[in-house]
C-alpha cells in the first residue's frame, strides 16, 4: 500500500481518484462545468492532471454559464475561465442568458445550466458531465430541502453520480460529482498551495438567501454542538440513497402500467394517469415527477402541495373506480375535479382518470 500524500494538492488528487477511478473517465470525453469559483477551478484542475499523467484518449471541454446577475462580476468571472481554460489548452464553450432575462431563482438557473451542459456534451460528444459539488455543498443541502419538507428524493439529491435528465436524449449522459469527498476548506488550501486563483461571488455572504443562511448561520451552531454533524448528516443522505433506488424502481413499474406521456397533443404537452389502484404516497409522486422531466416541465414552482395535490386527486380516482361496489360507510365521491398548479399546469379528473395538461404559450 502507497503512503498517503503529504501535500493538500496531491490529498485533493487523490480524493477525486477514489471517488472517479482514472479508468472510468480518461478515455471517454468530459464537460467540466466551471464557474470561476474554488470548487469547479480545482475540479477541472485536477481532472486535467490526471489525464495528462495517465495519458487517457479522452478529452476535457470547459463549459461557463454566464447568468449575468451580477454585471461585471459576472463578466469578470467569464473572463477569468476563459483565461484558464486557454492556458490549460482546453476547448471553452460558453453562453450568457438572454439579455432582459430577470431569473433569479435557484431551480430555474440550474435548469438553465443542464440544458446548456446537455448541448455542450451532445455537440462534443461527450459521456461525462463533471460538476464541482463538495461535501459540504451535499450536508448544506440535505439542510436545505429538510427545511422545505423534501422526501428523500430531495434529501438525497446531490449523488456521486446520475444521470443527466429523465428523457432518452439525456440518460446517455451522466453527471459525475468527484468532490463529494472533500470539504470547501480542503480545497481552498490546496489550490493556494499551488499558488492557482479563484473567483470569489461576493452573494454567497449574503445571509437572505436560505442556502447562504444555511452556510453561516445554521451550520456553526450544528457543529459546535454536534462536533460529528457533517458525518451524521452524509450517513443519513447515503441511507436514503439506498430507500430512494427502491422507490425509484417502484415508481418505474406503476408508471409502465398506468401513466402515459404525450409531448404533443392539442391542448399542449399531457401526462395521462390511469388512478386505479395506485402504490405508496411517495412511488406515485416519483412517477409523476418521473413523467414531468421527460417532458421538460420545469419544476421551479412546485412545491410539496402540489404534488400532494395530485396525490390526492389519483386518490380520489381510485375511490371513484371503486364506487362501483360501493360500502355503507364510502364517502361520496365526486365524479369531476380540476387543480391548478405552479406553471400554468391544470389537473383535471374524470371519474379514475387523471390529465396534466401544460398549455403551449
Amino acid at each position: 500500500m502507497s503512503p498517503p500524500p503529504q501535500n493538500h494538492w496531491d490529498r485533493l488528487l487523490a480524493g477525486v481518484g477514489q471517488r472517479w477511478p482514472a479508468s472510468r473517465w480518461t478515455d471517454t470525453g468530459v464537460v467540466v462545468g466551471c464557474s470561476g469559483g474554488g470548487d469547479s477551478v480545482a475540479l477541472l484542475l485536477a481532472l486535467h492532471t490526471i489525464l495528462r499523467q495517465t495519458g487517457g484518449s479522452g478529452f476535457l471541454v470547459v463549459a461557463h454559464f454566464n447568468h449575468g446577475l451580477r454585471g461585471d462580476a459576472s463578466s469578470g468571472d467569464a473572463e477569468f475561465v476563459a483565461d484558464l481554460a486557454n492556458k490549460l489548452g482546453l476547448t471553452l464553450r460558453s453562453t450568457e442568458a438572454w439579455p432582459g432575462e430577470s431569473v433569479t431563482d435557484e431551480s430555474t438557473l440550474r435548469d438553465q445550466r443542464m440544458d446548456f451542459f446537455h448541448r455542450v456534451a451532445s455537440d462534443a460528444g461527450a459521456r461525462y458531465v463533471a460538476l464541482g459539488h463538495t461535501r459540504d455543498d451535499r450536508v448544506e443541502t440535505f439542510l436545505h430541502h429538510l427545511l422545505r419538507g423534501s422526501g428523500p428524493a430531495g434529501l438525497c439529491s446531490l449523488p456521486a453520480f446520475r444521470p443527466l435528465g429523465h428523457t432518452p436524449e439525456r440518460n446517455d449522459f451522466v453527471i459525475a460529482r468527484p468532490l463529494l469527498n472533500l470539504h470547501r476548506d480542503q480545497i481552498r488550501l490546496a489550490l493556494s498551495e499551488i499558488d492557482q486563483p479563484w473567483r470569489e461571488d461576493a452573494s454567497n455572504q449574503e445571509t437572505e438567501y436560505t442556502r447562504n443562511w444555511i452556510r453561516h448561520d445554521v451550520l456553526p451552531v450544528l457543529r459546535q454542538r454536534f462536533p460529528q454533524s457533517d458525518d451524521a448528516i452524509v450517513r443519513a443522505a447515503t441511507t436514503l440513497e439506498s430507500w430512494q433506488e427502491v422507490i425509484d424502481d417502484s415508481a418505474q413499474r406503476w408508471a409502465d402500467r398506468s401513466i402515459r406521456c404525450h409531448p404533443a397533443t392539442p391542448d399542449g404537452p399531457t401526462i395521462e394517469i390511469d388512478a386505479g389502484d395506485p402504490p405508496a404516497t411517495a412511488v406515485v409522486v416519483m412517477a409523476v415527477q418521473q413523467a414531468w422531466d421527460r417532458l421538460l416541465w420545469p419544476r421551479g414552482g412546485m412545491k410539496a402541495m402540489h404534488w400532494t395535490a395530485i396525490d390526492q386527486q389519483i386518490r380520489q380516482g381510485d375511490a371513484f373506480l371503486r364506487a362501483g361496489k360501493p360500502q355503507a360507510h364510502d364517502p361520496v365521491v365526486p365524479a369531476l375535479a380540476t387543480v391548478m398548479l405552479a406553471g400554468s399546469v391544470r389537473l383535471s379528473r374524470s371519474g379514475g382518470h387523471v390529465r396534466l395538461v401544460r398549455p403551449v404559450p
